[in-house]
């Protein structure tokens, strides 16, 4: 039997909504000046009735174990995860152990969020960005402990002797196991391998390269001898419903700004969505970036302070990349990445109180079909 925790005192006592299974929800997406208003997210998420809940982790205030256990104390249903959890920040039985205790506690109500990072966000923090082979590896070292095997290893993700779980969570089956990346051939083919439950992109991505990107990994697990119709895909992407001109810019058009700086990931999205390549520059080269030589437009400014550069992001770039304008429109945006061939789509970027209406329609509208 799956033990499971009542909402702390205090909480929202509202009724629950019924549960959408093909929406889902990150909550505090980006840097936060405080973790605490992650606990209401958490119970607005589960009161309005998104089908799980992810929470990208940060190494400041943000991280995942400490995190994710307090959100699973003041919900009683709605799964939680990393997503993503930069897979090089602790050692394989660390990561299993983080997910063993949560179930321990709240029952089957966790999945796994899993990637590469990227090595120049990461600098300083004394591990790095890691190579495909290695993440595919160090997922599978995972669920071997999961199942109670002793796992000996030598290769890309480490040297492992004689490992093993020797105390699990008892007649509860492990978590999914969610594989977040920016798309491409070499992350096709990680992809593809059977370690994965499900498979996400990265936000920010139209829905055209999502699609682009589900027919390379399908392809890509037939000719690993894997059934393609056994590939979940999950489409996250930024909505901005219902706001006005200033609040949809920090949300959408401050992001691009800061995902196009990123080395690799910077060159993804813009492959991915076909981004002018001059108004990429333009953005990368404002005054506000003048002084800053290496430092990360992300580690040093929050959203709303990037609202200059943020101005220069045209704005059919926002509605190609993510779901603005009202929430019918917001609607109709995520329509399109289900009909690209994702299961489920992971609203990003904005709270789920800011999208009650849109699960709403979504739910109204499904309920049609």
């Amino acid at each position: 039997m799956s033990i499971t925790a009542q909402p702390a005192a205090g909480t929202s006592s509202a009724a629950a909504n019924p549960v959408v299974d093909d929406m889902s929800i990150t909550l505090l997406p980006g840097r936060q000046r405080s973790s605490r208003p992650g606990l209401q997210e958490a119970i607005d998420a589960e009161r309005l009735g998104f089908t799980r809940a992810w929470l990208p982790e940060r190494y400041n205030i943000k991280e995942a174990g400490v995190l994710l256990g307090a959100m699973g104390g003041v919900t009683s249903r709605i799964p939680l995860g990393p997503g993503p959890l930069s897979i090089a920040a602790r050692p394989p039985i660390v990561t299993a152990s983080i997910a063993a205790t949560f179930q321990s506690l709240y029952g089957e109500r966790f999945m796994l969020g899993l990637g590469r990072s990227n090595a120049l966000w990461l600098q300083g923090h004394g591990f790095t960005e890691q190579g495909y082979q290695a993440t595919v590896d160090r997922a599978r070292i995972m669920k071997q402990l999961w199942a109670g095997e002793v796992v000996n290893y030598e290769g890309p993700a480490g040297t492992y002797k004689h490992l093993t779980m020797i105390d699990r969570p008892e007649g509860l089956a492990p978590p999914p196991v969610v594989f977040f990346h920016l798309g491409g051939p070499a992350a096709s083919r990680a992809a593809a391998d059977p370690v994965w439950d499900e498979v996400a992109l990265c936000n920010l991505v139209s829905a055209e390269a999502m699609a682009e990107s589900i027919a390379m990994t399908k392809s890509e697990a037939e000719r690993q001898g894997r059934d393609p119709d056994s590939l979940y895909f999950i489409a996250p992407v930024t909505t901005a419903p219902d706001m006005g001109e200033l609040e949809t810019r920090a949300m959408v058009a401050a992001r691009i700004v800061i995902g196009i700086q990123l080395p690799g990931m910077g060159e993804r999205l813009i492959e991915l969505n076909g981004w002018d390549r001059d108004i990429v520059e333009d953005i990368r080269n404002h005054p506000q970036f003048a002084d800053m030589n290496r430092a990360l437009i992300d580690h040093s400014f929050h959203r709303t302070g990037l609202l200059g550069p943020a101005e220069l992001v045209p704005e059919r770039w926002m509605r190609h990349s993510a779901a603005v304008g009202s929430s019918e429109e917001v609607v109709a945006k995520l329509r399109e990445f289900k009909e690209a061939g994702a299961h489920e789509v992971d609203l990003y970027g904005s709270s789920p109180t800011e999208n009650a209406r849109v699960i709403e329609l979504w739910r109204s509208t499904s309920n049609k079909k």
